[in-house]
């Protein structure tokens, strides 16, 4: 589970400091002092909130930097903390960051425990059996300095910071530095293109912690695999058999696994994916991820020969039976195949997961992406097979290589060539791997593809020999640098799972593609929410998976998660491995809800809508993390269920126990758990009869669900009264769904004209919460509405967010001047308000002792903005203490979906003018579909709710229509002004005239009127003032030249209207 300790964090954008020439602290089992040194002008920088685009500084990890001047940082304007570096011996570094290390004292309590954490203004990032790591969240003092004031509280076993050095993993393979997938630091790699720092798997971490181990077997099915110098037959499990296409090009033994010695079809590819998985650390040649594993070759001879299901089917029969424990299957079919294509191959797949084996599969190369071609996910790894993963391809800049598809099938990415060279390209192939071994001009080196005459790279390139020991210039004939594709992506997988089953040997298949997916680095900039037919999937993007592949995180998760006693747990996130205790976002993936009994396919969560004694179905997803099997006995393992309406902050139990049945009351209790394997998981179904109100037109209550498992063995259910989020975050066997979902297509939700604070408004389509203060005194909270940082893209930026506020509400928010000089608020009417801005928050609300407000949020999508593919918007609203605005209290989480539609304008017509007292007609142009058409004068108040209106105002007035289309509340909205004259003439008569004239006006409340006549040729003007309580005026005109005349009205000193007069 995630979460627990939120302290506020103050962030500096320049921080001076002094530091003493010596330091020291103590050690992790002794009461050892260990000195260090400080080293003159070299410091660590370590960037808070993101990394400047371009810095100087030398690149030590993620957003760690070294730097020997600080004169220039004063010119950065994002956070950052300097820190000083030490010297341990003689030239060893040791980098400070924000982060120690320590262990409290077993018999210290969890009070005493918060009392330092929040002295120490420290958050938890993540635990295991013998440490704790915390961030500190103060950018100002020294980290050495805090960890041994906390060391001398005499709380803790140890207490020391996370020192980072560089550790030599004893790597000298002489093409380790051009493998930038491994270690990126921006090095030059081939075609004078270089990497950027850090757009790598982050192996050397991985490393750190293990090698591999000669009793995990990978095997490879492929074009073949030689016995390479950097793949010895040691290191190889070669089965009778298992050359499974020996007739075609002259091998004829079906014992023989090797690929064919030939000039064409790629016979190498077999060699490159086993030396990115397993090659040798022995000096020569390449490194691969997982040197001490052995690789099991199956040949088949896919894409030189038709192979047939019956082939496919034998091959992963063969390594399921033999002990691999992953399948490596670089291969797709790179073209669109019905999805029942070969059903055996993927009923062997699933068998061989069953008998404990991970899959790494590709995604293909079918997309060219810089001609706009997305691509797709070709068969069977577009499948969805627990226990398979799908890697595509990124490149050497943390970006999309350009053959990779654009899929939601995407499940990871690993570093590989941009492009993999062809005809008329600047750039080819820069993977570094095995090549089929010896001088042989059958393989990538010397290049021999089957070429067009400016394919690039050209015909005959060699690799340069970067190694001493190379004299005749042969070793280095063994490997190329020309591999490319999601097939160099795939083994990247394969490997990085071997390391983690080294780590964690009981780990199931299915918990290896947990953690891939919950440890990927999400970079790219790509929107990480993506929703499909088989539903949301949050942190998760079309172009990169749930990210790029990072060993060094799955492998230490793989460790952590490691329980050898039985251990039940739901996921509070998508990152959850029931490891790291930090309270995150409230929207479990192990709960959803469903209209129908469709849950065990369709695994998202649905808007429950109520039916009188017909129930919806609530599903909870619990999982054994252990490497026990999990077998019910007695009372151990029973699961409770809950649902209350939403809110920011909820009593616990008091809001789910049924004590407040108009609140929240148990949905089932005690309910068994079935048996659950190691590794594995189970899902519930529980029929629920929604309570009626729930649904009331009026509210709409969003709904939140609590679930619980009782009585377990592992983790026990820690109290924490008046701390509902920790409660949630920290217990294992304790997750919460908090989160409505606002679909606006048609039939779901609801939107319509209702009274509000004495006014007629329309509520669109959205869902009602719960602000307030569960405590037993008077509290002042922030509440900020927001669109949270993980996800892409802004709600404000395509829809219209509104809150409509109950009396008690506003009179509480507006008492507080909650929406005054607030940027983003903008005030609608009494009780509603808009969210024009990403992040809006609402300072020091004070609420009496358990008091609470109702708030509805509803939302239009603007229709200028297309949607071609169905979207998801995430939107928050997070509660925090007045005193503390970082430490957050609580959350409620909204998502709004919005489907594929065309777009419309709104048009008002063009603008009127009007004398005081007459009637003007108004009318919206018909968008072609059924709609509501509302009318708003400049004050905000509707006016009617037709497309045609007649108004008579008595001031110019502009009025504005909204549109909004019934079938999903897009909107769009149009003005139109109204001038209105308020003195004008009325009438002249007779016109034309001779004699006499007389002109009729309206200059009511005017301080001063007179009419002025104007020949429109040449000759005198005449002028008459006007007696201002009267309507009108005779003029004898006898004197007057023939011709034409302008009337002009002067009111006030102004002309205010005309009309012309023919004098005849």
């Amino acid at each position: 589970m995630k979460a627990a300790f939120l302290i506020p964090i103050l962030i500096f954008f320049g921080i001076s400091f002094s530091y003493a020439q010596e330091g020291y602290y103590y050690h992790t089992t002794e009461e050892e002092t260990i000195p260090l040194a400080l080293i003159d002008n070299k410091f660590a920088i370590e960037f808070i909130d993101s990394i400047p685009d371009t810095f100087n500084g030398v690149f030590l990890r993620e957003n760690l930097y070294e730097i020997a001047d600080t004169s220039g940082l004063d010119t950065l304007v994002i956070a950052y903390k300097l820190h000083p570096v030490y010297r341990l011996g003689e030239d060893i570094p040791y980098y400070l960051t924000s982060n120690l290390l320590l262990q409290f004292k077993q018999e210290i309590t969890y009070s005493e425990k918060q009392v330092l954490i929040n002295n120490f203004h420290l958050e938890l990032v993540d635990s295991c059996e013998i440490f704790e790591r915390y961030k500190i969240l103060d950018t100002i003092g020294n980290t050495l300095t805090i960890a041994n004031s906390i060391h001398g509280t005499g709380m803790v076993n140890y207490s020391y910071p996370d020192f980072i050095t560089e550790i030599q993993l004893g790597t000298t393979d002489p093409y380790f530095s051009k493998q930038y997938y491994l270690k990126n630091t921006g090095q030059p790699i081939n075609d004078g293109k270089s990497g950027a720092f850090g757009a790598d798997i982050k192996i050397e971490g991985a490393w750190a912690l293990n090698k591999g181990n000669s009793n995990i077997t990978i095997a490879v099915i492929d074009k073949g695999v030689s016995i390479h110098p950097d793949l010895p037959a040691s290191r190889q499990v070669r089965l009778t058999g298992s050359n499974l296409s020996p007739y075609k090009y002259g091998n004829n033994n079906v014992d023989n696994p090797s690929p064919e010695r030939l000039s064409w079809h790629r016979w190498y590819h077999g060699d490159g994916c086993a030396g990115i998985i397993a090659a040798s650390h022995d000096n020569v040649g390449i490194a691969g991820i997982a040197p001490l594993c052995k690789i099991m070759p199956i040949r088949l001879d896919i894409g030189s020969t038709n192979v047939g299901e019956s082939d496919f089917v034998k091959a992963i029969n063969m390594a399921a039976n033999n002990g691999a424990k992953i399948i490596n299957c670089a291969w797709t079919a790179e073209r669109q195949v019905p999805f029942n294509f070969w059903p055996l191959v993927v009923k062997s797949i699933e068998n061989a997961i069953a008998k404990g084996c991970f899959f790494a599969f590709i995604t293909g190369n079918t997309a060219n992406q810089a001609n706009g071609n997305r691509g797709f996910v070709g068969w069977p790894s577009n499948r969805d097979i627990p226990g398979m993963v799908v890697t595509g391809a990124s490149n050497r800049y943390d970006k999309q290589a350009d053959y990779s598809p654009t899929d939601q099938w995407v499940e990871l990415v690993a570093p590989s060539a941009h492009v993999g060279g062809g005809e008329g390209a600047t750039e080819g192939g820069d993977v570094y791997t095995l090549d089929i071994p010896g001088d042989t001009g059958r393989g990538l080196n010397p290049f021999n593809e089957d070429v067009a005459q400016n394919y690039f790279p050209t015909l005959g390139e060699i690799l340069p020999s970067t190694h001493p020991s190379d004299p005749t210039n042969l070793i280095h004939l063994d490997y190329t640098g020309r591999f490319s594709g999601t097939s160099a992506a795939g083994p990247q997988t394969a490997g990085v799972a071997a390391l983690m089953l080294t780590e964690n040997s009981c780990l199931s298949p299915g918990q290896i593609e947990d953690i891939l997916e919950a440890t990927a680095d999400k970079v790219g900039g790509y929107k990480y929410s993506i929703y499909n037919s088989r539903g949301y999937f949050q942190g998760r993007s079309q172009e990169f998976g749930y990210g790029r592949l990072n060993a060094e995180k799955a492998v230490k998760a793989a460790r952590d998660v490691k329980k050898t006693s039985v251990d039940l747990y739901m996921k509070d996130d998508v990152t959850d491995l029931g490891i790291v205790r930090t309270y995150n976002t409230a929207f479990s993936p192990d709960i959803w809800i469903r209209n129908q009994n469709d849950g065990l396919v369709n695994r998202y969560y649905q808007r429950p809508n109520y039916l009188p004694n017909t129930p919806v179905y609530v599903y909870v997803r619990i999982r054994n993390k252990s490497c026990q099997n999990y077998n019910p006995s007695g009372n151990y393992g029973k699961l409770d269920v809950y649902w209350s309406k939403a809110s920011t902050m909820a009593s616990y139990p008091s809001n789910w126990n049924g004590s407040k049945p108009s609140i929240g009351n148990v949905i089932v209790g005690n309910k068994p758990i079935p048996a659950i394997p190691a590794g594995g998981e189970v899902i519930l179904e529980i029929p629920w009869i929604m309570p009626g109100p729930l649904n009331m037109l009026d509210r709409m209550w969003n709904i939140c669900i609590l679930a619980q498992i009782s009585l377990t063995n592992g983790d026990a259910t820690t109290s924490y009264p008046g701390n509902f989020p920790m409660y949630v975050g920290v217990n294992n066997n304790v997750t919460l769904l908090n989160t409505g979902v606002t679909n606006l297509s048609s039939g779901t939700g609801f939107s319509n004209l209702s009274p509000n604070h004495g006014q007629m408004v329309y509520r669109p389509k959205g869902g009602t919460f719960r602000l307030g203060n569960p405590n037993e005194i008077t509290t002042s909270y922030n509440f900020t509405f927001e669109t949270p940082q993980y996800t892409m893209p802004n709600l404000t930026d395509y829809a219209e967010v509104k809150l409509f506020f109950d009396q008690d509400g506003w009179e509480l928010f507006n008492n507080a001047h909650a929406f005054t000089e607030v940027e983003g608020v903008k005030i609608i009417s009494d009780g509603v308000i808009a969210l024009t801005k990403p992040s809006v928050t609402l300072s020091n609300i004070s609420f009496p002792a358990d008091s609470f407000v109702e708030v509805y949020l509803g939302f239009h999508h603007w229709a200028d903005s297309a949607v071609t593919d169905t979207v998801w918007y995430d939107y928050r609203i997070t509660q925090a203490l007045d005193t503390l605005p970082d430490t957050v209290q609580g959350t409620c989480n909204v998502q709004v979906v919005a489907h594929p539609r065309n777009t419309f304008s709104a048009d008002a017509g063009t603008d009127r003018q009007i004398n005081k007292g007459q009637t003007v007609m108004l009318s919206a142009t018909d968008i072609g579909e059924t709609a509501t058409y509302l009318w708003y004068d400049d004050h905000g108040i509707l006016v009617d709710s037709v497309r045609e209106i007649e108004v008579v105002p008595d001031t110019t007035t502009t009025y504005r229509v909204e549109v909004i289309a019934t079938s999903d509340d897009f909107k769009d909205f149009d003005e139109v002004k109204v001038n209105v004259k308020q003195y004008f003439i009325t009438c002249i008569s007779p016109n034309p005239a001779s004699t006499t004239v007389t002109v009729q006006y309206d200059v009511t409340n005017a301080t001063t009127a007179s009419l002025l006549f104007t020949p429109i040729n040449a000759g005198p003007s005449f002028s008459y003032p006007l007696n201002t309580s009267l309507s009108s005026i005779s003029i004898n005109t006898s004197s007057y030249m023939v011709g034409n005349y302008i009337v002009t009205l002067i009111c006030n000193g102004n002309n205010v209207d005309s009309k012309g007069l023919l004098i005849n």
